[in-house]
């Protein structure tokens, strides 16, 4: 096993296990725009801490002449997705079933977006793996 091609997923696996617990754990009276607020603001001064102690020879004048649209709708997506989950369970859904159906259709979505936006193959393999999703959405729905 590569532990360089592997750990990346690792950490994105952890961090949403960890994501999901606190989502489902948000007080129900709390503004989940204030949630998202203070969620924001420990995300941004934590990425501020480690890109200005990463040894790292270059400046915030110099990484912001490299930015481009994608960040700033990534904040956007962010919000969506923050929010969207912490309705998501504030309406009854349960943590085991949630995120992977929200995840299967959002696989279902990205293989066309792969295709229409950065050309991507649609393969026969993929289009039986979307149907095992699909089949697999329906079962944990039923």
């Amino acid at each position: 096993m590569n532990l360089t091609y592997w750990l990346p997923v690792i950490v994105v696996v952890c961090g949403n296990v960890f994501y999901h617990i606190c989502a489902k754990s948000v007080p129900g009276g709390l503004n989940p725009f204030f949630s998202g607020t203070v969620t924001y603001i420990i995300a941004a001064v934590t990425c501020a801490m480690i890109f200005l102690f990463s040894g790292k020879d270059t400046s915030i004048a110099q990484e912001a002449g490299k930015l481009n649209w994608a960040p700033i709708c990534m904040g956007i997506a962010i919000i969506l997705m923050e929010i969207g989950n912490i309705y998501v369970y504030r309406v009854g859904w349960s943590i085991n079933v949630a995120n992977i159906c929200v995840q299967g259709i959002v696989a279902v979505c990205l293989v066309a977006v792969g295709y229409m936006l950065f050309s991507e193959a649609i393969t026969a393999t993929k289009v039986v793996g979307l149907a095992i999703c699909l089949v697999g959405l329906f079962l944990m729905n039923k």
